[in-house]
């Protein structure tokens, strides 16, 4: 979310997958992208993953300041180049704090602690 609205990228450039991949959430689910991105970070080391999202909540945070109301009520697909006509404002929590819990379960049974 950060480089789309940031910087112009495309999803899946900014989830630093292939577009081939991306484009398996609409006949699979989500399921091959969480993979796949697991499996590119499987053998991160944790603190680095923790400078990482430290980085980028702060860089999202500046992004949102950026846009400013006005922008934050843009559609969505002004960034992702769709016809997604949700609000930025209402994507933000969906792909953020939101999601962060739909994967709670997931990482706790990655980490060994479900």
């Amino acid at each position: 979310m950060l480089h789309v609205l940031r910087d112009g990228w495309s999803q899946w450039q900014g989830m630093g997958i292939s577009e081939e991949c991306f484009a398996t959430r609409k006949t699979e689910g989500l399921d091959g992208i969480n993979e796949e991105l697991r499996r590119l970070n499987a053998e991160r080391p944790l603190g680095d993953v923790l400078i990482e999202l430290q980085a980028v909540h702060e860089a999202m945070q500046a992004t949102i300041r950026d846009l400013g109301d006005e922008g934050l009520r843009r559609p969505v697909g002004d960034f992702r180049h769709d016809d997604t006509d949700l609000p930025v404002i209402e994507w933000i929590p969906g792909d953020a704090c939101d999601h962060f819990d739909a994967h709670r379960g997931y990482i706790a049974i990655i980490l060994g602690d479900a």
